[in-house]
């Protein structure tokens, strides 16, 4: 028996069409639908926060988590059929668009890292660090500092940038190209990526584009 609700369902669901990688991440699908309602908060479009528990990971939806780990192939089809039906109602395409490319330019442990920081969390720590479970988070506790960053999340990438980029990820480090750059790449470009994503020093997401004036060389920025 599937517990999530039809919205939480058909937010999964874009994710599962749109961005599988992110969806097959038991923290990420997280991280992405707690940043969507953040988003339609801030932006001052209907969400939801009903359900939203605090663990040492950061906000979840406990239903969402026991559907995904437990009932997985249920909640597949359930979450790819509510997409289907109540996409139109649910899903803000100027929104989940950048909270995607959010998520799929940050790691798991740089996204719960951060949701560490909003007060929506925080305010529950000693509680939730205390080992009390499924400590309850309220939408009241969503301050002005919580919806600031959110609106800095959003401000941060153009609709025009997001469908000319390309994400690669190599462990923990995530780098950004223009599809043209993407899809240039050679076999041996792809080893130097692999090899940076090596380094200690690198902070996600890191853009990468060709040298014009020397084929074959990757410009760090």
């Amino acid at each position: 028996m599937i517990n999530s609700n039809i919205r939480k369902l058909t937010i999964a669901g874009w994710l599962r069409e749109n961005d599988y990688a992110s969806y097959d991440e038991p923290m990420k699908i997280q991280k992405f639908i707690f940043f969507y309602e953040c988003a339609c908060n801030t932006r001052g479009y209907d969400y939801d926060f009903s359900s939203l528990k605090g663990y040492k990971n950061g906000p979840v939806f406990s239903p969402v988590w026991g559907d995904y780990t437990k009932e997985r192939d249920e909640f597949d089809i359930a979450a790819n059929n509510q997409y289907k039906i109540n996409q139109e109602k649910y899903i803000i395409p100027e929104i989940i668009q950048k909270i995607d490319f959010f998520i799929k330019t940050c790691n798991s442990i740089e996204l719960s890292n951060l949701t560490h920081t909003m007060n929506i969390w925080k305010c529950k720590k000693d509680r939730i660090l205390a080992g009390e479970r499924e400590v309850p988070l309220s939408s009241v506790d969503f301050n002005l500092k919580d919806k600031e960053m959110v609106d800095k999340i959003l401000s941060a990438y153009s609709e025009e940038m997001i469908k000319d980029s390309k994400v690669i990820q190599y462990g923990n480090t995530i780098f950004v190209l223009s599809n043209n750059d993407a899809n240039s790449l050679s076999p041996e470009q792809m080893d130097t990526l692999q090899e940076l994503a090596n380094l200690e020093d690198l902070e996600n997401p890191v853009y990468i584009s060709m040298d014009p004036e020397k084929k074959g060389r990757l410009l760090v920025d």
